[in-house]
């Protein structure tokens, strides 16, 4: 998928070096938000935030003893409307087969 979108950027009349660079500027600035608890809103995508999951009662799948399984951070992303209704009338047969 980088590959599509530095070749998009690319037919735009950037270099792919810098095309390339452009799509590492915005990995690195969606992270820092996310660090810095940022919502980031991705127009006609969606908003990616950041969770704090609360520890949990788990179990080793290995041995079936219980463990705690920690807290910790996630990222979590809501899909837009107008994305979720491109894909609301498709049909339910898988497209991949």
């Amino acid at each position: 998928m980088k590959e599509a979108f530095i070749n998009r950027l690319h037919a735009q009349g950037y270099s792919k070096t810098e095309a390339a660079e452009m799509l590492d500027i915005f990995a690195e600035e969606v992270t820092k938000a996310l660090d810095a608890q940022e919502e980031v809103k991705l127009p006609k995508l969606g908003k990616l935030t950041m969770k704090l999951t609360a520890e949990r009662p788990g179990r080793n799948p290995a041995t079936g003893e219980p463990v705690t399984i920690p807290a910790r951070w996630a990222v979590r992303f809501k899909a837009s409307k107008v994305l979720t209704d491109q894909f609301r009338d498709r049909p339910t047969e898988t497209p991949f087969d």
